[in-house]
């Protein structure tokens, strides 16, 4: 959900998604309208270019890390795209990343717990993805226990900079969720899960 998320934000279809977790690297996005098909940048090669080699290339480095469970680099790679609602325009003072991190359930995700909690530090907006599907099952219960898990003093300094959005919520049915009614389940599981949380509804 996270890189369906990303690839809407830059309007094409750069980073792999599935149902399978597909996130084993951290990807760094960079907006650069100079570069409309995109450029992937792996240390100090760039392996590909284009949307289609992009995606081709960072799941095929998936597909091989979820065969062997090898060491995960904590290198970033660098993905150089303009974003959609930029496209024209570059950045001058006032520039951004965006980040896409291993979610808790995903293969690379304890090998890269570290890496990201550093990266938690830097960070200005935290944003934590949900499945509306996947809300009041035991999967959701997992899913906001690894979030419960992380370190109290972690939580604490980032919770104001924490955002939840929660996808596929078109897949609502008559006895489902309205958005409304989501976002307040959402903010009273996590005053549950985490005490002394201080998380409101616009923030979801």
């Amino acid at each position: 959900g996270k890189s369906t998320l990303i690839n809407a934000i830059l309007g094409n279809e750069f980073l792999p998604s599935g149902n399978a977790p597909e996130t084993a690297r951290i990807v760094r996005v960079k907006h650069n309208p100079e570069l409309p098909n995109g450029r992937l940048v792996d240390g100090s090669k760039v392996p590909c270019e284009g949307a289609n080699a992009i995606q081709s290339y960072l799941r095929e480095l998936n597909v091989n890390f979820r065969k062997t469970f090898a060491y995960v680099p904590e290198d970033e790679l660098v993905l150089e795209a303009p974003l959609h609602a930029f496209k024209d325009e570059a950045f001058k003072t006032q520039k951004f990343d965006i980040l896409d991190t291993p979610g808790p359930n995903e293969a690379g995700a304890e090998a890269l717990r570290t890496k990201v909690e550093r990266l938690l530090h830097d960070v200005d907006v935290i944003i934590y993805l949900l499945d509306y599907t996947k809300l009041k099952t035991e999967e959701e219960k997992s899913l906001f226990a690894r979030l419960s898990d992380t370190r109290t003093e972690l939580i604490k300094q980032y919770e104001s900079r924490l955002f939840f959005v929660v996808n596929k919520i078109d897949m609502q049915n008559r006895t489902g969720l309205k958005p409304n009614e989501t976002a307040s389940y959402v903010v009273d599981i996590l005053k549950k899960q985490i005490p002394n949380l201080q998380i409101t509804q616009d923030r979801v």
